[in-house]
């Protein structure tokens, strides 16, 4: 992996990974892929009128 992680940047993305895996997941996943999935997801549901800033929680 990168060079440029720290070690818990590290750990989240092979827990990530390794859940991916044994969930059956065949593509490669992170935790950036999943963050971008949630913000379209949420955009899919609002018609693109989400307002990224209001549903962070």
């Amino acid at each position: 992996m990168a060079g440029w992680m720290t070690r818990f940047e590290q750990g989240i993305y092979n827990l990530v990974s390794e859940s991916a895996i044994a969930a059956g997941i065949s593509k490669k996943m992170s935790p950036r892929r999943i963050w971008y999935s949630g913000i379209v997801e949420a955009l899919n549901l609002t018609d693109g009128q989400c307002d990224a800033e209001a549903r962070q929680t």
